[in-house]
């Protein structure tokens, strides 16, 4: 799946937004869209390596994210807010988990998103 490519990117989203129309439920990839746009500028905010970003490595977790928080928080104003604290997380946590995960050869991959995604839905079960 991690291609470092925009094309294989772009042919994902588009599943993305196939099975979320066709389930009813397009907020899901729209919120894909969000995260993927949050995530990424985040990285550039964060002045993070460049090359980073164009193999696509900020905005994964990001579209992941927007995609889960759609689907388990629902098309409310709150869980879009939510959406775009944890899509900036993500890339924000990658960069720490790979700084510690450099000496031993390990990427985070998508623990960025399975740790904000984990948090934000815990508390919003509590809230």
């Amino acid at each position: 799946m991690f291609q470092a490519n925009a094309l294989s990117g772009a042919i994902m989203l588009l599943g993305i937004f196939w099975g979320a129309i066709a389930s009813g439920t397009p907020q899901v990839a729209f919120g894909g869209v969000v995260g993927l746009a949050i995530s990424t500028l985040t990285g550039y905010l964060l002045n993070l390596p460049s090359r980073d970003g164009r193999a696509g490595l900020w905005g994964f977790n990001g579209v992941l994210v927007g995609c889960a928080f759609m689907t388990f928080l629902g098309n409310t104003p709150l869980a879009w807010a939510a959406l775009i604290l944890a899509s900036a997380m993500t890339t924000w946590v990658r960069a720490g988990l790979d700084r510690v995960g450099a000496s031993h050869k390990v990427n985070a991959m998508t623990m960025p998103f399975v740790l904000c995604t984990w948090i934000f839905l815990a508390a919003a079960r509590l809230l």
